[in-house]
């Protein structure tokens, strides 16, 4: 039986409110934490990385790992992290409280998807409010907010809520993933077997990853199509 357009509204209604309050709850909590400095890993992958300082540098997030860290030892297959921190910086630069509330924005929408899915187990909207208030408050995920490179399990978190069971990777994740954690969560691990098509760059040898920018430079529209249609893509 489908909900009538009132219920349907009413609903709406019900989450517009429940978010908005887990939203003011979240400020309240972490405000004094806005302007806490940068820390451990963000120093390397945020504060002094300059592969985030330009959103043309996107589609190297899906080719190239070291694009991860400022160090050369720091390399890792996380484009759509780098992508939230691409755009904080595009946003509002070096200014740490941007990307502290773009932490706090995730964690509400965790909390949000958490509500919705304790409605659906148990059909009691007061109950599935304290199971998300408890979450939102809990102090476990006071570093969630204050330690930014933990946005990588605020986003892990919301594909986990919405049912995602498939990590895509690229190839060199297979000399440094962890895939007890993937196995513990019914996680399957892919990786991207992705044969790079090679055209002419002036020069005898081949840079490969180099973004389409490169190739378009190289080789027009047109010419790009062609090597596409060519590689089969």
């Amino acid at each position: 039986m489908k909900p009538s357009p009132t219920g349907i509204q009413a609903m709406q209604t019900k989450l517009g409110k429940v978010t908005l309050l887990f939203l003011l709850i979240g400020i309240g909590l972490f405000f004094n934490a806005r302007n806490n400095p940068f820390h451990y890993d963000d120093h390397h992958s945020i504060q002094y990385n300059p592969h985030i300082r330009s959103l043309l540098n996107i589609p190297h997030f899906f080719s190239n790992p070291h694009t991860f860290s400022s160090q050369r030892t720091g390399f890792m297959f996380r484009p759509v992290l780098l992508i939230s921190y691409a755009l904080n910086y595009a946003w509002g630069g070096q200014e740490v409280q941007g990307y502290r509330w773009v932490n706090l924005v995730i964690h509400v929408g965790c909390t949000v998807l958490l509500y919705l899915l304790a409605v659906c187990l148990t059909g009691k909207e007061d109950l599935a409010t304290g199971i998300g208030l408890v979450f939102l408050v809990h102090p476990a995920h006071g570093e969630l907010i204050n330690y930014i490179s933990s946005r990588s399990d605020l986003l892990a978190a919301i594909a986990s809520e919405c049912g995602a069971d498939v990590y895509l990777s690229g190839v060199a994740g297979r000399d440094y993933l962890d895939f007890e954690p993937f196995n513990e969560g019914g996680i399957e691990v892919s990786f991207q077997e992705f044969r790079h098509p090679t055209y002419d760059q002036g020069y005898s040898t081949f840079e490969p990853n180099m973004g389409v920018q490169d190739a378009l430079f190289n080789l027009g529209g047109q010419g790009v199509l062609e090597m596409l249609e060519k590689a089969g893509t």
